[in-house]
């Protein structure tokens, strides 16, 4: 008789001992979150505002969400100076590489286009608009390539090209119906033995731990009065 797996467990990125093993997987998201606020002026002149002026609800619940943000974003960082001065090892598939470029390339694009929705329509029906954006995509590409910098020689990309990455890939997906990208995440550290992945997005952070991963995805703290848990947005109502 085969015995049940056993789940997983959230993990606070502030609160919890880092892993033993002294190695972290790595989602796409996290890395955004940690290097690139875009959000920050959108949410600093909405505070500003309504220190003189009332908001309106739609601008009361904006601000809400964008302060989850700030708050997620903050504690990303804090957590990537934690692996840091612990000398952790970062795992994290290839594919994280093209996904920071496409996040870098549409943050960039919707300080001009006002929503990511607009920024595709219009990249879409003109690509050279990319023309104008090269140098600030260049600038923030290398904040990213400055971070993989502060973990010297313990980086492992991992290329998911393996028959058993890619059966798990497919596992994953038909089992819990992710997306292609979260799948190949998922499967990527669960056949590499990663037991810990830093993830914000709600559906990898379900299975990951169904699927018996330490998911560190919350982020706040004990006396924490700021911002109100906004499921979907990141982490898993408790």
């Amino acid at each position: 008789m085969t015995s049940a797996k056993s789940k997983g467990s959230q993990k606070n990125l502030y609160d919890h001992p880092l892993p033993d093993d002294k190695i972290i997987f790595w989602d796409t998201n996290f890395v955004i979150s940690a290097l690139f606020p875009s959000f920050k002026e959108r949410y600093e002149n909405l505070c500003s505002k309504a220190t003189h002026t009332p908001l309106s609800i739609a601008e009361l619940e904006e601000r809400q969400n964008l302060a989850y943000l700030f708050k997620r974003h903050q504690a990303s960082a804090a957590f990537i100076e934690r692996l840091i001065q612990s000398e952790m090892n970062v795992a994290f598939s290839s594919i994280l590489f093209t996904e920071v470029y496409f996040g870098i390339k549409y943050i960039e694009l919707e300080t001009v286009y006002g929503s990511r929705e607009q920024a595709k329509k219009e990249l879409g029906d003109d690509p050279k608009i990319l023309t104008q954006h090269i140098p600030a995509i260049l600038r923030n590409w290398n904040l990213f390539l400055e971070l993989l910098g502060k973990f010297p020689g313990r980086i492992f990309a991992i290329n998911p090209t393996e028959a058993v990455i890619v059966t798990e890939v497919l596992r994953l997906r038909i089992q819990y119906g992710l997306t292609p990208n979260d799948s190949f995440h998922l499967a990527t550290s669960i056949t590499s033995g990663c037991k810990d992945i830093v993830a914000f997005d709600r559906a990898l952070t379900n299975v990951g731990i169904d699927e018996g991963l330490n998911v560190w995805c919350t982020f706040f703290q004990k006396k924490d009065p700021g911002v109100a848990r906004t499921p979907g947005l990141g982490n898993r109502p408790e």
